[in-house]
């Protein structure tokens, strides 16, 4: 993967293996809400289960990339918190740094088929600062300012340029945003996307996509490329017996190799 290459690789998930990743296990949460328990999930809480559901890629550890099954969750959900394993945090080339420690990500399905996904940023130590300063391949119409260059490098951006970035004070409310428009709060702790909603959760390219880079030092110069993406489609209804909502399906693509044992480890060059 070169640092050219934005998009790591869109999917179909195959109808077999989607209707799969819908076989649920619900149960009644504290707040009236569901429970989804999905292979691969993870649950945090004291207590038992909550709502917060944790992705780390788990369900992209297959020999096949259609082999993944989607980690499908139902409002009213709460938050999913997006990271990389350990062994997958550790797979980067050797001298490179990975900029994001991890994302905690809300959606929402309007009525108009409009959605919305909002990413609280956790960065890796030094990530914000790498990410704010365009890489050598960047020209002057690709850049913007620094926190708009952090939101280019890590939401897919083929409708945008770091300069189309609207850097606000607070995350935009409901009544304050646009379609086909990308937020970033001026101290690069939040983003907020709006687009169209999936037409098909099966198919990646309507969806959301929010990128773990890292820096790699060529040539005495940081680039930057990427060890992960998460695609998050992202669809009207899946509320309370088939009323309105939101269903929310995650799949991962991975810049990394899966050994037999089903440990991430570094690409061979």
């Amino acid at each position: 993967m070169t640092s050219n290459t934005r998009t790591l690789k869109r999917k179909t998930i195959t109808p077999a293996l989607f209707v799969a990743g819908l076989v649920l296990v619900t149960g009644c949460s504290g707040n009236g809400g569901s429970v989804v328990s999905l292979p691969g999930s993870d649950h945090s809480g004291a207590g038992g289960p909550s709502t917060s559901v944790i992705y780390q890629f788990d369900q992209a550890r297959v020999a096949h990339g259609d082999d993944q099954v989607p980690l499908v969750t139902m409002s009213p959900e709460g938050p999913i918190t997006v990271r990389l394993s350990p062994d997958l945090a550790a797979a980067v080339p050797e001298g490179s740094t990975v900029a994001i420690d991890h994302y905690v990500v809300a959606t929402t399905a309007f009525s108009t088929g409009i959605c919305r996904l909002d990413a609280d940023i956790t960065y890796a130590r030094g990530g914000q600062e790498a990410l704010s300063i365009p890489t050598p391949d960047e020209g002057p119409r690709e850049t913007g300012k620094p926190v708009q260059n952090v939101a280019k490098a890590i939401i897919s951006h083929d409708h945008y340029s770091a300069q189309n970035v609207k850097v606000v004070e607070a995350t935009p409310n409901n009544d304050a945003i646009e379609n086909s428009s990308v937020y970033i709060t001026a101290d690069g702790s939040h983003l907020t996307s709006v687009h169209d909603c999936s037409k098909d959760p099966r198919e990646t390219e309507d969806s959301f996509e929010i990128f773990f880079p890292y820096t790699a030092p060529r040539a005495n110069q940081q680039f930057r490329e990427y060890i992960a993406s998460t695609h998050i489609a992202v669809t009207y209804g899946g509320g309370q017996s088939g009323g309105p909502g939101t269903t929310t399906t995650i799949t991962g693509t991975v810049a990394a190799d899966v050994n037999p044992a089903g440990k991430w480890v570094r690409q061979k060059s």
